[in-house]
């Protein structure tokens, strides 16, 4: 929060992809009711819920507002986006006020007649505090790094030059679309998970020398077993998420990353590099999940149609090989590799992911992030 003139700022900030579904009522009320703190009014309570909403529709982009206005947040600040949803509510009409908002957008370099891949963002002011709020959906068809993150970087110079003001806080969340990397997997680091790194660079030499454009492929039995008994522990789990997690733990605030957003206008793309020399935000960071967190793509789950909500197990906890088997690699795209081009990826990993970045000059003080664990909610359609 700004310590000179106001108490500290709390958010509750809930990334979900919706998979163009609707959740049911009762799915919606769970999950806020195990979010949120309890004892509104108190030194605990949240003025500000952060919903970052992915593959939603027309007719389900007010689903949130019955829910949160039973806990108390009847106003909603910011309504961004369209299937990539950015929605923040309010406890009152003086926690903060919008400054500004903005979509951006990634290459549709699979031509798709739909393609809402990119980032919703909204300014908001809080006292003298700029703060820039962020949902997005990554496209994990591009086949780099740099041009799969490259939204978020970009969101902060565009914040910062359409405001002409310095950033004193990003809050970016969403399905960041990067999957486990065997690249990031350092010499004689994998001991105890039968050396996954290793085997799964193999299976990706495999399908790249196949030869074809687009293309699937099932993972060699060897690295499939290695990847499913070290999912069962947490130790492993550990390990695996530290060593092959494809998410990178620093995204530079750098000029060159506005190409990549496909909604700049040259005007604006200028004023967007010109306030890199002032946007205040130079770096965004990686927020740890708890250590021995389970993957969070390409989760599957037969909650139960009298159930609303289910939450994985704690990261702590051994599980079943069915288990693992029965989240992960329960159909024919799930646990596998997909090829497009010159991207491969695995259909696994860590991929909604919270990214900071603080104006260490600032004044806006220190910042403290509480992770929960995951959640499965119940669709209106009998699908989770």
């Amino acid at each position: 929060g700004d310590p000179e003139d106001l108490a500290p700022l709390k958010l509750l900030v809930i990334s979900v992809n919706e998979g163009l579904l609707a959740l049911t009522p009762k799915a919606k009320e769970a999950a806020l009711t195990k979010a949120l703190p309890s004892g509104a009014g108190t030194e605990a309570a949240v003025q500000l819920v952060v919903l970052c909403r992915q593959e939603t529709t027309d007719a389900t982009s007010g689903d949130w507002d019955d829910a949160l206005g039973l806990h108390g947040f009847s106003r909603r600040v910011a309504d961004v986006g369209v299937e990539n949803l950015l929605q923040v509510y309010a406890c009152n009409d003086e926690v903060c006020s919008m400054v500004d908002s903005f979509i951006t957008e990634s290459a549709n370099v699979e031509s798709k007649k739909k393609h809402h891949k990119g980032g919703s963002i909204a300014v908001l002011e809080y006292g003298s505090s700029l703060l820039c709020l962020g949902s997005f959906h990554l496209d994990g068809n591009l086949p780099g790094t740099m041009e799969r993150t490259a939204q978020l970087p970009a969101a902060v110079l565009r914040a910062a030059g359409r405001t002409q003001r310095s950033i004193d806080i990003a809050i970016f969340a969403g399905d960041i679309n990067c999957t486990l990397d065997p690249e990031c997997a350092k010499e004689g680091e994998m001991t105890g998970v039968a050396d996954c790194g290793p085997l799964l660079a193999g299976d990706i030499a495999t399908l790249r020398n196949r030869g074809k454009d687009k293309d699937m492929m099932e993972l060699g039995s060897g690295t499939k077993d290695a990847l499913q008994n070290g999912l069962t522990n947490s130790a492993s789990r550990k390990l695996l998420m530290s060593e092959l997690d494809g998410c990178p733990k620093v995204i530079a605030v750098e000029a060159s990353t506005l190409r990549c957003d496909v909604k700049l206008s040259a005007e604006e793309q200028a004023a967007a590099a010109s306030a890199q020399s002032f946007c205040g935000v130079d770096s965004l960071r990686l927020q740890d999940m708890p250590p021995g967190s389970f993957p969070t793509y390409r989760l599957h789950a037969d909650i139960g149609e009298d159930a609303d909500m289910q939450t994985l197990p704690d990261p702590s906890e051994t599980v079943t090989l069915d288990f693992i088997k029965g989240c992960y690699f329960h159909d024919p795209k799930a646990g596998i590799l997909k090829k497009r081009g010159d991207m491969i990826r695995l259909n696994l990993g860590w991929l909604d992911r919270l990214y900071i970045g603080v104006d260490e000059k600032g004044s806006f003080g220190s910042v403290t992030v509480d992770q929960g664990s995951p959640m499965i909610l119940q669709a209106t359609s009998g699908s989770d």
